[in-house]
């Protein structure tokens, strides 16, 4: 069964397509649309299936936070003066104070996981340097290097079993 095609009407005129929707973006009537379920029916019906999967996905009951949700799947810029009536005024504002805490928020994980990462690597040079100070006492007996290779002396000196000039510990 086919659709029923029909028009969106915001700021008195016919929103056939999503750069229309986009153009003539009116914060209450997107609102109301999407709450009565009208918005769906509109994309499904035009076949705007990744914007229809979009708003489909929204699972928040704040007005703010749909608003926010569809201007991102619509791809809306807002500012503070775009609303028309005071209702509009407090949803974008609304919606403006929302993505500054998300934006302090998302700094917040930065700057957490920045610290998280530095602290690893002071742990791992930490580590490195302790192995390096191991390796040096494990090369000195009684002050003296013991070398950093394994010569043939040192191999005939074992298959003899003298083991001269080697201290064993």
């Amino acid at each position: 069964m086919a659709k029923t095609r029909f028009n969106l009407n915001y700021n008195g005129k016919a929103i056939r397509y999503i750069d229309e929707l986009r153009e003539n973006f009116s914060v209450e009537a997107v609102l109301e649309d999407y709450q009565n379920g009208r918005l769906d029916r509109w994309l499904e019906a035009r076949w705007f299936h990744n914007e229809l999967e979009k708003v489909r996905a929204i699972r928040t009951t704040e007005p703010c936070e749909i608003l926010s949700a569809l201007i991102h799947v619509f791809k809306v810029e807002i500012k503070p003066d775009d609303a028309a009536t005071p209702q509009a005024a407090e949803l974008i504002r609304g919606v403006l104070e929302l993505w500054e805490r998300e934006e302090q928020a998302r700094r917040g994980r930065e700057e957490q996981e920045r610290r998280e990462r530095e602290e690893q690597e002071r742990r791992e040079r930490e580590e490195r340097e302790r192995r390096e100070r191991v390796a040096k006492l494990n090369s000195t007996f009684r002050g003296e290097c013991l070398g950093g290779t394994f010569t043939e002396e040192q191999s005939a000196a074992i298959r003899a079993g003298t083991f001269d000039g080697m201290a064993l510990g």
